[in-house]
């Protein structure tokens, strides 16, 4: 099935069509690497969602990043919340609390702060299981 090609940007490509392709180059890498995202509210109920990225490396750096941000912008949407945690890549998770930070790219929907941790068990609260 083809998509709707926008009149006016010949090379538009829809947030779903990239995450579809970015998945399935992630798929087809046996050396993808897993990562939990933790976003907690302030009444203790913790959302956790497991996602795998490309070989963070390379040409694969920007696409990591863009595709681990659409996901924590989709979960703060989704599910709100005060703190992202993120586990399983320190350098990611330092790059994304500098997108959230109050001058960064995305200042107007900062959480209160992001963090890397080893066992997003350790955030504690009501868990409400993702994907």
């Amino acid at each position: 099935m083809r998509g709707v090609d926008p009149p006016l940007d010949e090379g538009f490509i829809s947030a779903v069509q990239w995450n579809r392709a970015y998945s399935e180059r992630v798929a087809s890498q046996p050396d993808r690497t897993p990562i939990v995202l933790a976003v907690t509210r302030a009444d203790g109920t913790v959302y956790r969602e497991r996602i795998e990225i490309l070989p963070h490396e390379s040409d694969n750096i920007g696409l990591d990043l863009r595709y681990l941000e659409r996901i924590v912008k989709l979960l703060l949407w989704m599910k709100g919340g005060s703190e992202i945690v993120i586990a399983g890549h320190d350098e990611l998770a330092r790059e994304i609390a500098d997108v959230y930070r109050p001058q960064g790219q995305r200042a107007q929907r900062t959480p209160r702060r992001v963090l890397e941790r080893r066992d997003v068990g350790d955030a504690g609260g009501r868990a409400a299981q993702g994907g």
